[in-house]
C-alpha cells in the first residue's frame, strides 16, 4: 500500500431555501462539512490534510425556476460527485 485517505463526514445539513405562498419549500441547501487526510506511505508524507472542507449545492424542487428540479436522492448524487471530484483534484495537485 502507497497511499491512505481517511475522511470523515462532520456535518450533513438539508436547508429550505426558499418557500412558497403555502409556506412549503421550493428550493433548498445541502451543505456537507468533513475532513479528510491524505497520506504518501512511500515518503512518509501528508499530501493533503483539510479539517474544514465545506461544499453547498441548492436545488429546487419545483419547475419554472430557471433550473430544472431535483429530487432529494439526485440532488445528494450530485452533492457526493462534485465532493469526490473536489477531493480527488486538490489530492492530484498535491501529488
Amino acid at each position: 500500500m502507497d497511499s491512505v485517505f481517511t475522511g470523515a463526514i462532520k456535518t450533513y445539513e438539508i436547508l429550505p431555501l426558499s418557500l412558497d405562498q403555502n409556506n412549503q419549500p421550493e428550493q433548498y441547501r445541502l451543505v456537507m462539512e468533513m475532513r479528510f487526510v491524505f497520506e504518501d506511505l512511500k515518503r512518509n508524507k501528508i499530501l493533503q490534510n483539510e479539517g474544514n472542507y465545506q461544499k453547498i449545492h441548492d436545488f429546487y424542487v419545483v419547475s419554472d425556476r430557471g433550473e430544472p428540479p431535483e429530487t432529494l436522492t439526485e440532488a445528494k448524487e450530485k452533492l457526493i460527485q462534485e465532493v469526490a471530484e473536489d477531493v480527488v483534484s486538490s489530492i492530484i495537485d498535491e501529488w
